[in-house]
Protein backbone atom coordinates (compact mmCIF):
# COMPACT_ATOMS: atom_id res chain seq x y z
CA UNK A 1 0.00 0.00 0.00
CA UNK A 2 1.18 3.75 -0.59
CA UNK A 3 1.08 5.80 2.45
CA UNK A 4 0.93 9.53 2.02
CA UNK A 5 3.46 12.02 4.18
CA UNK A 6 1.76 13.16 7.05
CA UNK A 7 2.11 17.12 5.96
CA UNK A 8 0.06 15.70 2.46
CA UNK A 9 -2.84 14.66 4.66
CA UNK A 10 -5.84 16.39 4.87
CA UNK A 11 -6.44 14.10 8.69
CA UNK A 12 -3.07 16.02 9.94
CA UNK A 13 -4.54 19.91 9.27
CA UNK A 14 -8.00 18.77 10.68
CA UNK A 15 -6.64 18.04 13.42
CA UNK A 16 -4.59 20.48 14.28
CA UNK A 17 -7.26 23.19 13.66
CA UNK A 18 -8.97 21.12 16.36
CA UNK A 19 -6.70 21.10 18.74
CA UNK A 20 -5.99 24.98 18.12
CA UNK A 21 -9.56 25.48 18.45
CA UNK A 22 -9.93 23.45 21.77
CA UNK A 23 -7.05 25.14 23.22
CA UNK A 24 -8.88 28.73 22.36
CA UNK A 25 -12.03 27.41 24.10
CA UNK A 26 -10.36 26.56 27.22
CA UNK A 27 -8.56 29.75 26.83
CA UNK A 28 -11.95 31.50 26.82
CA UNK A 29 -11.69 33.21 23.62
CA UNK A 30 -14.45 31.25 22.20
CA UNK A 31 -17.18 29.42 23.07
CA UNK A 32 -18.14 25.43 22.58
CA UNK A 33 -20.73 26.60 20.03
CA UNK A 34 -18.99 29.03 18.35
CA UNK A 35 -15.80 26.83 18.38
CA UNK A 36 -17.28 24.01 16.45
CA UNK A 37 -19.01 26.27 13.77
CA UNK A 38 -15.65 27.91 13.26
CA UNK A 39 -14.04 24.83 13.13
CA UNK A 40 -16.75 23.44 10.63
CA UNK A 41 -15.93 26.35 8.37
CA UNK A 42 -11.95 25.97 8.67
CA UNK A 43 -12.37 21.98 7.53
CA UNK A 44 -14.34 23.00 4.80
CA UNK A 45 -11.48 25.70 3.89
CA UNK A 46 -8.51 23.25 4.30
CA UNK A 47 -10.69 20.59 2.20
CA UNK A 48 -10.89 22.97 -0.71
CA UNK A 49 -7.21 24.36 -0.34
CA UNK A 50 -6.20 20.98 -0.08
CA UNK A 51 -7.80 20.11 -3.20
CA UNK A 52 -7.00 23.25 -5.51
CA UNK A 53 -3.36 22.57 -4.87
CA UNK A 54 -4.02 19.17 -6.25
CA UNK A 55 -5.87 20.32 -9.15
CA UNK A 56 -3.18 22.69 -9.97
CA UNK A 57 -0.06 20.16 -9.96
CA UNK A 58 -2.26 18.03 -11.66
CA UNK A 59 -2.65 20.99 -14.51
CA UNK A 60 1.24 21.61 -14.22
CA UNK A 61 2.11 17.54 -14.65
CA UNK A 62 -0.03 17.26 -17.82
CA UNK A 63 1.08 20.27 -19.24
CA UNK A 64 4.60 19.38 -18.80
CA UNK A 65 4.24 15.89 -20.00
CA UNK A 66 2.48 17.62 -23.39
CA UNK A 67 5.11 20.02 -24.00
CA UNK A 68 7.83 17.13 -23.82
CA UNK A 69 5.33 15.03 -26.49
CA UNK A 70 5.36 18.04 -28.57
CA UNK A 71 8.75 19.01 -28.80
CA UNK A 72 9.89 14.93 -29.09
CA UNK A 73 7.34 15.04 -31.60
CA UNK A 74 9.05 17.84 -33.28
CA UNK A 75 12.57 16.33 -33.08
CA UNK A 76 11.80 12.95 -34.38
CA UNK A 77 10.12 14.92 -37.67
CA UNK A 78 13.56 17.04 -37.91
CA UNK A 79 15.36 13.60 -37.64
CA UNK A 80 12.80 12.31 -39.79
CA UNK A 81 12.08 14.43 -42.66
CA UNK A 82 12.92 13.38 -46.43
CA UNK A 83 16.48 14.70 -47.91
CA UNK A 84 16.13 17.92 -49.38
CA UNK A 85 12.69 18.78 -47.65
CA UNK A 86 13.80 19.79 -44.58
CA UNK A 87 17.73 18.86 -44.32
CA UNK A 88 19.70 22.11 -44.46
CA UNK A 89 22.08 23.02 -41.42
CA UNK A 90 19.57 25.23 -39.41
CA UNK A 91 16.77 22.68 -39.12
CA UNK A 92 19.72 20.12 -38.23
CA UNK A 93 21.09 23.05 -35.67
CA UNK A 94 17.56 23.26 -34.45
CA UNK A 95 16.99 20.01 -33.92
CA UNK A 96 20.00 19.56 -32.06
CA UNK A 97 19.20 22.80 -29.77
CA UNK A 98 15.89 21.48 -29.69
CA UNK A 99 17.15 17.89 -28.19
CA UNK A 100 19.68 19.62 -26.01
CA UNK A 101 17.19 21.38 -24.40
CA UNK A 102 14.57 18.53 -23.65
CA UNK A 103 17.13 15.70 -23.10
CA UNK A 104 20.05 18.29 -21.26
Amino acid sequence: MNYKSGLKSSELYTSLVAQIFGFLVVMGFFTPEQASELQDLSTSIIGGVIALVALVAYIRSRTSYKETVMVTEAISNLRNSPEGSLSSPITEELGKELEKAILG
